[in-house]
This record gives structure tokens, sequence and C-alpha cells, in this order.
């Protein structure tokens, strides 16, 4: 696992089809029917995933080509081919007192169970002039998920990307105004009103001693990086 900090990001968008895996559509297709026989709640639209990616001067370079869910689902699955790369937004939202904001994902998403930070993958939303948009994407993924709309003034340092198993997740620090029970009321109300129902409950971590065994190991990294920082 390796944690970078980021200056900032160039993922520049392009109109060729995502390669290496056009050979494979029927074993992605397959893939797909099988796994949604059991979860029928899944939805396979639009979807990028990256070519070309690497670290240089402290900026993310990568190349954006449009897919569908299906498609990532299958690469996650069947050991990550080589020479394409799935990039992420995430939030890292702590509060005052230096704890953080993780969610609960519910029983019949993609995730089942998992804890991480208010995160998704880009979507055409998150195009800007031909790029990705990483501060768009992590507003979004905050208001779809939990109902809260990013405040400028809320960004807390430099983006910090968690890179594993090629994957690239670009976390955002955030400090929330708020504490963890009036966000939770935030949250509740939300989710009553948008009847959204993909996240659980939300998680607060006090401390690297409660990072839950169902985080993934990126977003325990990332959990590990920032408490480190408040020892500094």
């Amino acid at each position: 696992m390796m944690i970078h900090q980021l200056e900032e990001t160039q993922l520049v968008l392009s109109e060729q089809p995502l390669p290496h895996l056009e050979d494979q559509a029927s074993q992605i297709r397959s893939y797909w029917e099988h796994i949604t026989q059991k979860k029928k709640h899944l939805w396979n639209g639009e979807f990028y995933m990256f070519t070309g990616v690497n670290i240089g001067n402290g900026t993310l370079h990568g190349t954006g080509h449009k897919t569908d869910f299906a498609t990532f689902i299958y690469w996650r699955d069947h050991a990550r081919r080589q020479g394409i790369t799935h990039i992420t937004g995430t939030t890292l939202p702590s509060f005052s007192d230096g704890s953080l904001l993780a969610v609960k994902m519910a029983d019949h998403t993609a995730n089942p169970g998992k804890i991480y930070f208010p995160a998704g993958s880009f979507d055409s939303h998150d195009i800007v002039q031909g790029q990705f948009d990483v501060v768009r994407n992590v507003q979004r993924e905050l208001k779809e998920e939990i109902g809260l709309e990013l405040k400028q003034d809320w960004i807390n340092g430099a983006l910090q990307t968690a890179q594993i198993d090629n994957a690239y997740h670009v976390g955002l620090p955030l400090r929330l105004p708020m504490s963890f029970d009036e966000l939770k009321g935030i949250w509740q109300s939300f989710r009553r009103l948008d009847g959204d129902d993909e996240i659980e409950s939300l998680v607060q971590i006090g401390s690297v001693d409660e990072i839950p065994l169902e985080m993934p190991p990126y977003a325990a990294a990332l959990c590990r990086h920032h408490f480190a920082g408040l020892k500094d």
C-alpha cells in the first residue's frame, strides 16, 4: 500500500473504447447475469476506467474510457487485468475532535457490509472540459450518499491517494462543521425524503484502534495516515 500526496490530477477523457477487455465481452455478460441473479438491485450503468495511469511531480495522470459497471465488476473479480486501472474519488471527512466519518454499505449493494468513506466512481457529471474533476466527484457523492452539501471552506488539505491492487483512491480531506450526531440527523432526514437505502449506517472512527475490520485496505490505510498526521 502506498499513500501519495497530490498537488493536482490530470485525468483526461478519451473517445476510444476501453482496451484489453474487448475480447472478453461474452465472459463479462455471463458473469453479470450470474451475479445479478443474487443481487437484482444492481444496475449496469455507465462507468469509467483508466489507462496510462501514473504519478509524476505530484500529479496523478491517466486517460479515462467510458465502459459499463458490468465490465468493472468482471475486472474487479478476475485478477484486475494489468493495463487497466480503477480511479475513484473519496471523501476523508473529520470532525473537530479528529475523528473520522465512514459509512456502512447495505446488504443489497455491490459491497455489502463494507465500511469506508463516502465515495464513488466517476460518471459523466464529473467531467469538466474533457477532464475528470475529483472535487466535483466527491461533492456529488457526499450529496447522493448522505445528503450533505460540500462547502469549499470544509476542504482541509491536499489530495491524498491510496494506491493498491491496480487502483487509486483519491481522497479529499474535509473538516465538517458539525458533530457526528448532528450529521446523523441530516442523513436520516435525507434518507426519509430521498428513499436512498444504499447506506445502512454511519460510523464514527476515533482512533487507529477503532478502524473496523470491514474497512477495505485502502480506506484503512487512509485512516492510519490521518491519525498519524494528528500526532505530528
